[in-house]
């Protein structure tokens, strides 16, 4: 299936609907069942309420960046080339969080693939160039304070919101 770039229409205005305007309605995300005490060795910042936490704050993080199936999942990409250029793996059914914080590419030519669930990635200044959100059936969003913001392709989202 051909994927439909986000808040754009056939003829590529950015304030017509996306072809493919025929969208599911979106539901709540469902709860986790992952174990925060069972928390696996990829969430390096840790688990809590069933929010597996990978932190690539301290050091560049590994390429692809897997979130374990049983947790939601949020991943902190801070510094220069934190998450540069890698594939973020979401859950098939849980939320998503990609923070690019800080740092110049800290999110640069990043692949977000998004699950069933809600989606984001936040972007700072100068943190998301190149950055491309693939989404799910979940909502789609993303959020920028400066700069650059991730292209977003749609797809199935149910919602899917571009930064302004």
């Amino acid at each position: 299936m051909a994927l439909a770039a986000c808040g754009g229409g056939a003829d590529g205005d950015p304030d017509a609907a996306p072809a493919d305007a025929a969208r599911a309605e979106c539901v709540a995300d469902p709860t986790p069942t992952g174990s925060d005490a069972d928390c696996p060795a990829a969430c390096t910042g840790g688990c809590a309420g069933g929010v597996c936490t990978i932190d690539c704050t301290s050091a560049v993080c590994p390429t692809p960046i897997t979130c374990p199936d049983d947790y939601a999942c949020r991943v902190q990409c801070e510094g220069t080339d934190a998450c540069d250029t890698t594939d973020v793996m979401c859950p098939a059914d849980y939320a998503c969080t990609v923070e690019c914080i800080a740092g110049v590419d800290a999110c640069g030519d990043v692949a977000l693939h998004c699950g069933a669930a809600s989606c984001t990635m936040e972007c700072g200044e100068a943190t998301c160039i190149g950055a491309v959100m693939l989404c799910g059936a979940g909502p789609c969003t993303a959020t920028c304070s400066a700069g650059t913001a991730p292209s977003l392709e749609c797809g199935s989202s149910c919602e899917c919101t571009p930064c302004p």
